[in-house]
This record gives structure tokens, C-alpha cells and sequence, in this order.
């Protein structure tokens, strides 16, 4: 704006002496004004376009960290993930399973061993719980166990009619559903299919049936009273899940009823265990849903060695 002014001034007075110089002076200074502030303006872009270069490349770098960040992060969860399954699938099963294969090589009657697991706590959301077994008898290579605690609650047949333990439903159930839910094909394998025998009421003449070839089965009313010395010994509290399921359960000690495999009074009725112990030799009628399960199966000792 100076030199704009000066130049006016001279141009008035031009001729004057050095105006005229003056005048060509002051212009070359507006020029060079001009000129460095040009000069200043592309610097000042420059340095701006420089640093949205570093600052996008800093964005980059930062992405690109950012991503192997959560590449390792990714891996380190499925690493986590495939340790949980792999604890849960194999180690944890592979221990359970060592461990009661050492309980079972010592077994002895009255011994409680664990072997399967079977929801009993009815909380799905933690996963089935350890079968605990009472052992009944060791003979032959082979140990005699029953479910510590009634571990469900079926009918011995889904219909009222005439049935026997080789005919009726629970039998069905423990060899297909049961065994395939309670064990691993691991357990399975150290479960011989025997010999169940079709043993009569001693107070009915009511036709027992055939004997049959199972994995699973129930006890006889001749076992029940052969393999517990009292009624105290055959009392029995079931779980949440079989009481849930629909077991009666007495108010007073938490006893159940429990299901033989023997016929009832008529081929109607299977015999039971009642609440307080005694063996039921009439029995109650097949389709009856508040007889609780204790499952039995026989283990061969001899596999365990292998």
C-alpha cells in the first residue's frame, strides 16, 4: 500500500527530477512484495500438504499396526478357544477317565466310584455331572455297580398293559438313550452286554418274561434284597433333575422310589423299592411316572489292564 501511494505521488510529478525512477523503483518493490508473499503462500501449502502426507501415512502405519494387532489378537482367541475345547474334549474327559479307571482296578463292594456323566443338578448351563456308582459285588474279572443316587424319573412302560422287563420302555430307554447320554464310547467299551436274568416275584407267580442280553438293566427283587442287607441300605434320594423329571420325593428325608425290573402282582405292575426302603413286592402299575431310575450295569475289570 506504501509504494502504491509513493508511485501515485511520483506519477503526479513526473519528469521531476528522479520521479520517474522512483516510480520504476517502487513498482519492482510491489513486485517483489508480491512476489515473497506468493513464495510465502506455496511454502505455507507445501508444509500443509506435508504434513496431510505424514499425517495420512502415520494414519496408515497406525491401521496397518492396528490390524496386525487385532490379527494376533484373533489368534491368540482361537488359541484360547481351541485350549478350552481341547481341555474339555480330551484332557479334562482323559483324566476323568484315568482317574476312575484307578478306582475301578481297587473296587470293592460298598466302594463308591464315579464313571459317565448325567445332568443332576438340573442346571444344563454348567454341563452334566459325575456318575457316582455304588459297587454291589466283584467277581469273574467284573464289578456290579448301581447309581448311587435315582438318576431320573421314566415310567417302566409308556402304556398301561401287560409288559415284562424284556417288552416294556425303560428297558429300551436305558440301553439306547441313557448309555448314549451318561458315557463316552470309551466308558461304553468297558460295559459288557451280559446276561439279565428273567428272576420271578417270590410272593406272585406272575410270568417274569425271558431273560434278556442288555448293558444296562435294573435290579431284580431278588438282587435288591441280596445286595442290601436293610431297608435303611436300599433308601435312596434322587437328583434335581429326576425330581424335575417328576420324582416323588418324601417330604420328611428326601427318599424316592425306585423301579425293579421284576414283575408286580400282574403282568400290569413292576415291583419298586418304597420311600422308606422296603421292597414292594406288588408293584405299582407300569405307566405309573413317579418311580424313579437307578440304573446297574457291570463293569469288566479286565479291559482296565489293557
Amino acid at each position: 500500500m506504501l509504494y502504491g501511494n509513493a508511485i501515485t505521488t511520483f506519477k503526479s510529478i513526473s519528469g521531476w527530477r528522479d520521479a520517474d525512477e522512483q516510480i520504476i523503483a517502487c513498482q519492482r518493490k510491489i513486485e517483489e512484495i508480491k512476489a515473497k508473499k506468493e513464495a510465502d503462500r506455496l511454502e505455507k501449502e507445501r508444509k500443509a500438504e506435508l504434513a496431510r502426507k505424514e499425517a495420512e501415512l502415520a494414519r496408515k502405519k497406525a491401521k496397518k499396526i492396528a490390524k496386525k494387532i487385532a490379527k494376533i489378537a484373533v489368534a491368540a482367541a482361537c488359541a484360547v478357544i481351541a485350549l478350552i475345547i481341547l481341555l474339555n474334549s480330551v484332557i479334562i474327559p482323559n483324566i476323568r477317565y484315568n482317574n476312575a479307571v484307578e478306582k475301578l482296578k481297587a473296587a470293592k463292594v460298598g466302594d463308591v466310584v464315579l464313571l459317565g456323566q448325567y445332568e443332576q443338578d438340573d442346571n444344563t448351563s454348567n454341563g452334566k455331572e459325575d456318575i457316582e456308582w455304588l459297587v454291589l459285588e466283584v467277581k469273574d474279572g467284573k464289578a456290579l455297580l448301581i447309581s448311587k443316587y435315582a438318576l431320573d424319573c421314566k415310567p417302566y412302560n409308556t402304556s398301561r398293559t401287560d409288559v415284562t422287563w424284556e417288552t416294556c420302555t425303560l428297558r429300551r430307554w436305558l440301553n439306547n438313550d441313557f448309555i448314549n447320554a451318561a458315557f463316552s464310547a470309551e466308558e461304553r467299551a468297558l460295559i459288557p452286554t451280559v446276561t439279565v436274568s428273567a428272576d420271578k416275584n417270590p410272593e406272585y407267580r406272575t410270568n417274569p418274561g425271558k431273560a434278556t442280553q442288555d448293558q444296562v438293566f435294573l435290579l431284580s427283587v431278588v438282587e435288591a434284597n441280596k445286595y442290601f442287607g436293610s431297608a435303611s441300605a436300599r433308601q435312596c434320594k434322587p437328583t434335581a433333575y429326576a425330581v424335575a423329571n417328576g420324582a416323588y420325593v418324601d417330604s420328611d428325608n428326601g427318599i424316592c422310589w425306585w423301579w425293579l425290573r421284576s414283575p408286580g402282582d400282574v403282568q400290569s405292575r413292576a415291583a419298586r423299592v418304597r420311600d422308606f426302603g422296603v421292597v414292594y413286592k406288588y408293584g405299582d402299575y407300569v405307566h405309573y411316572d413317579r418311580s424313579a431310575v437307578r440304573p446297574a450295569l457291570w463293569i469288566d475289570l479286565d479291559l482296565l489292564n489293557l
